[in-house]
């Protein structure tokens, strides 16, 4: 049936479909028919400004006619606040009770034996008993989820007792003060709700499963930890829910407060009365080409430079060129160099951060992050215009949380006519978004694609977090990690920085031979494809970690092989330099068994070459390095080799440990220090690397 516009009550929605009526191919008659709705559907999800129309009527645009007429009878956004965002009632209520008795079931045993168990009522139970205090809920609770039960095997009514009893635990959480028990109880309770929804859904009980979506987007719109909220927002997008309206429009709520959508420039500037602060550091190599994008011609003036010409400053009043917003006055500070760029992240003053030059495998990045001190005042705009500077993500986002990064996937080689900083600049002058500074400067560079940079609103940067730092990737490829561990071994984020190298070596052990037109053992397929998964649950002796291939079909059809790769955290070392050079052999041991089926002197060789590479570019500081390859050395039972012969062979060649690299290193060992190479084998190395 047609809807009467005039019987309407919301404003926004009788002013949207006036509009629609009034639109060319409608049939002005003060009605929305099921033609027209079908029409504007279209035009909503084609054109801007209908899009933005329908957000501020609906909450959210309608995906077809028939769609658009149902939100005309409730917005998505009238039943989300009603349903889910509002702060008088607990979403899902109803679906937590039944009328019929549960039953006691058993779910787990925790690793020091305790029996995990569920009462009749829904509650947990320590070896049959409930436990005494809140801290035990929330360890129990926490065991509980790691342990990844069948919930499936529970009653409707138990699982109903259950859901009410984990939201429960999540109102507990939100009224108690920061502790590591809130913390605790907020992951077990929301991580259980995921796997109590798959139960549901599984056991076709659509009800039950959307009211415990309902009941975990509230605690999200009201959890206070950034990357606690981030972690599960994701986790519940890819878990396979099909969200109705309202929960499309919460998840949109929360995403737009959760990631980040625009620079605060108008926070920056007190509303344009103060300058925009930016803090530029440009390596040497390009110095003086970087500093042709401060000239006079666009509106900078240089106020002063040092001595050396290391340190200049400049302003400008920058204009909007669509008039639509005040001039934007502009303090630069300009400094040459390559390391400590993230110095200013301290300072409250500073808005922006601009680096330009390289990333060295990570290394220049790592340091950077490790040197600076906290985050201070506004969330920071970073631009890192480097190569791979996805190696650092997972780091800077742990280190920096709340700060908005703009960096590459891949290698990035020029920048004509600096459009990626000119973009920033533009997007900050305009008060614009991401998605629009991502729109202006995504051009594809030689062989540089034009998605190479990363932006802090996409999804896809989901894929390089480890939020909780327990060693894997949040969102990979092959698994979403469904338990943010509140307890984790902080240092098992050396161990995401590892892989990331492991990952980069790959890549520009491809791409060089490419470049001179040899061919690499380990192909671009290698590149990207070897994943941080975690703690190894049951180590063997002398493990250092494990290597599990799995093939994977992409949308496209394609098969292709990724490598999960888990650690004992017992190898992690104080030098994480050096932990990155272990994990670097082990893991090139491992993939040369899987690729061989077996390890060979050169595959050894190769595998001690580019595990001295991760020492050499990731320690970046003069009076370390030389005894953290020495350190290196003598872990892979080369403690008689120099390092300086092993950097003469980096230098050498401008390689990743390719067939001639390999070569030299051979006739190194052989020549200088009278190893046999055909009977060694990497010492506290050569049996670690398992393939499962």
């Amino acid at each position: 049936m047609p809807v009467n516009i005039h019987e309407i009550r919301d404003s926004n929605v009788a002013s949207l479909l006036t509009r629609i009526d009034q639109s060319r191919g409608a049939s002005t008659d003060g009605k929305l028919d099921p033609r027209e709705a079908a029409m504007a559907a279209r035009r909503m999800n084609r054109y801007p400004h209908w899009r933005l129309a329908a957000e501020n009527a609906f909450g959210l645009v309608p995906q077809s006619g028939a769609e658009l007429l149902r939100f005309t009878e409730r917005s998505p956004k009238h039943a989300a606040l009603n349903r889910i965002l509002g702060q008088d009632h607990i979403a899902g209520r109803e679906e937590m009770h039944s009328i019929h008795p549960g039953q006691r079931t058993e779910l787990a045993q925790t690793p020091s034996g305790k029996r995990l168990s569920l009462s009749r009522a829904g509650r947990i139970l320590i070896n049959g008993k409930l436990p005494k205090d809140v801290e035990e809920i929330s360890l129990a609770a926490m065991q509980l989820a790691k342990a990844k039960v069948d919930l499936t095997t529970l009653s409707q009514p138990q699982q109903k007792r259950f859901f009410s009893y984990l939201s429960d635990m999540a109102q507990a959480a939100q009224e108690s003060s920061p502790s590591s028990t809130k913390q605790r109880l907020t992951s077990a309770s929301l991580s259980l709700s995921l796997q109590l929804r798959q139960a549901t859904q599984q056991a076709a009980k659509p009800q039950l499963s959307s009211a415990i979506v309902d009941r975990m987007l509230q605690a999200l719109d009201q959890e206070p930890n950034i990357e606690m909220r981030l972690f599960y927002l994701f986790a519940l997008k890819q878990s396979g829910h099909k969200f109705d309206p309202a929960q499309r429009y919460a998840l949109k709520s929360i995403e737009n407060k959760t990631v980040p959508q625009s620079p605060p420039i108008e926070l920056y500037t007190n509303h344009r009365k103060k300058p925009l602060r930016v803090e530029h550091t440009i390596h040497e190599e390009f110095w003086r080409e970087d500093l042709r994008f401060y000239t006079k011609k666009k509106g900078w003036k240089l106020l002063r430079k040092n001595r050396k010409d290391t340190r200049r400053e400049y302003s400008a009043e920058l204009k909007d060129p669509s008039g639509k917003k005040p001039p934007l006055k502009v303090h630069v500070v300009v400094k040459k160099g390559e390391l400590d760029f993230l110095s200013d992240m301290a300072d409250p003053k500073t808005h922006c951060i601009i680096y330009s030059g390289h990333s060295a495998l990570g290394g220049n990045g790592s340091q950077a992050i490790a040197d600076a001190e906290p985050m201070r005042g506004l969330p920071k705009t970073v631009l890192l215009a480097n190569c791979r500077g996805k190696d650092n993500y997972a780091e800077f986002a742990n280190k920096f949380p709340g700060a908005m990064l703009i960096t590459t996937d891949g290698p990035t080689y020029s920048d004509p006519e600096h459009n990626r900083v000119q973009g920033l600049y533009q997007t900050l002058v305009r008060g614009e978004s991401f998605a629009y500074m991502q729109r202006i400067t995504n051009k594809r560079i030689y062989d540089e694609p034009a998605t190479n940079y990363i932006f802090p609103h996409e999804a896809r940067r989901t894929l390089l977090l480890d939020s909780d730092e327990d060693g894997r990737i949040d969102h990979s490829i092959l698994s979403t990690d469904q338990v943010f561990d509140t307890d984790a071994h902080r240092k098992a984020s050396d161990f995401i920085r590892a892989i990331a190298f492991v990952n980069s070596e790959l890549y520009y052990h491809w791409e060089i031979d490419l470049e001179y037109g040899k061919r690499s053992v380990y192909g671009k397929e290698y590149a990207d494809h070897v994943l941080a998964n975690g703690r190894l649950k049951n180590p063997k002796p002398g493990e250092v970690l494990r290597l599990t291939p799995e093939e994977k079909t992409l949308p496209s059809g394609k098969k292709e092989t990724y490598f999960n790769v888990e650690f004992d955290p017992s190898d992690l070392d104080e030098n994480r330099d050096l932990y990155a050079g272990i994990v670097t052999t082990n893991v090139m041991m491992a993939l040369a068994k899987n690729k061989f089926g077996q390890l060979s002197e050169t595959e050894k060789l190769r595998s001690v070459l580019m595990g001295a590479q991760a020492v050499y570019y990731l320690d970046v500081y003069k009076n370390t390095a030389q005894k953290t390859m020495q350190d290196f050395l003598k872990y892979v039972g080369l403690e008689k080799v120099k390092p300086k012969d092993v950097y003469a062979i980096f230098d050498q060649f401008d390689a990743h440990a390719n067939n001639a690299q390999v070569k030299a290193f051979k006739k190194l060992l052989e020549s200088k220090y009278n190893i046999n190479c055909a009977s060694y084998t990497p010492k506290n190395g050569g049996q670690s690397a398992y393939i499962a």
